[in-house]
């Protein structure tokens, strides 16, 4: 429900308003963006690591 109190701006939104919602929205979809990469990087490289290093030494000794 509205409140009668607040005005309603039928203005036009400026120009730079318009830009920083814009870049806002832009840096949010990037920063979610960054951590889905970084967190498939990171997946890939835990994966590698204990196929490479873990499964080796499965048997409880160092194989030269």
């Amino acid at each position: 429900m509205l409140d009668d109190s607040l005005p309603i701006r039928n203005e036009m939104m400026a120009t730079r308003r318009r830009w920083t919602i814009l870049l806002v929205s832009m840096g949010g979809a990037l920063e979610t963006f960054d951590f889905v990469i970084h967190g498939f990087m990171v997946l890939c490289a835990t994966l590698a690591f204990v196929a490479s290093f873990g499964m080796k030494h499965a048997s409880g000794g160092i194989s030269a």
